[in-house]
């Protein structure tokens, strides 16, 4: 179940006893929500595809394009969108070097704008803001889509988030790993005794644990190998 600003803070709030007579009297809900901020970059960092979403851009003339604001880099561009002259029409990946190999001028299956649709893309790890297209968009054809997945930017929030109810964008998987995050942050600053260390120190173990014990489920339910299940690979005959 989506979580909502306030609600993490909250819980952040209550799990470092600061919900007496004067609530937020030791960390106040600014500082909270800055540690969630913290908490979702960190996130964002070590497990990209936690904001990872299909999105419709708008073709620019020519083969470069670059992503929206708000995107970091690019996993795939997947097909022509519905706006395009053929919709759902698929996109393949090549490689970049052969892509400009074999680079030709604007041109299109039947030499018209009006057939132009996208058969392949190709993109430069070392700028992952910016994809190539083929064949290159005609002028005529510019502002028609396509689809793609992309990694978006983590979000960020403000403590007038907490009142106006905004949900955290965030798979609901990452709340615990989110919480163990904010609560090292809030005992880094808590130096005044050696527990307020230790839950410190606790709380930074749980969050990488967290996030390692996601990923490793995760990879071992897509590999197939998972509740008993044998991996593809490990399902070939003569394999034990």
């Amino acid at each position: 179940m989506q979580f909502s600003v306030a609600s993490i803070v909250l819980e952040a709030s209550s799990q470092a006893n600061d919900q007496g007579a004067v609530p937020y009297a030791r960390w106040k809900q600014s500082e909270i929500v800055q540690y969630l901020d913290d908490a979702l970059i960190q996130v964002g960092t070590f497990r990209p595809d936690a904001f990872a979403a299909t999105i419709t851009v708008a073709l620019q003339a020519g083969s470069q394009q670059t992503l929206p604001p708000g995107f970091s880099f690019l996993k795939s561009v997947d097909a022509n969108a519905t706006n395009s002259n053929c919709p759902d029409a698929t996109i393949v990946e090549c490689d970049l070097n052969m892509l400009r190999a074999f680079f030709k001028k604007p041109c299109t299956p039947t030499g018209g704008a009006g057939d132009y649709r996208v058969r392949s893309f190709a993109y430069d790890g070392r700028n992952p803001n910016v994809f190539y297209v083929s064949p290159p968009v005609p002028v005529a054809s510019a502002g028609l889509s396509v689809t793609l997945t992309a990694v978006g930017e983590a979000p960020q929030y403000a403590v007038s988030d907490i009142g106006a109810g905004t949900l955290v964008a965030i798979d609901p998987k990452y709340r615990n790993a989110l919480l163990a995050w904010m609560l090292y942050r809030a005992y880094e600053v808590d130096t005044e005794s050696v527990s307020s260390r230790q839950t410190k120190l606790d709380n930074e173990g749980l969050f990488w644990k967290t996030l390692g014990v996601n990923y490793k489920q995760e990879s071992l339910y897509r590999s197939g190998w998972y509740l008993g299940d044998r991996g593809l690979k490990d399902n070939q005959p003569g394999r034990h």
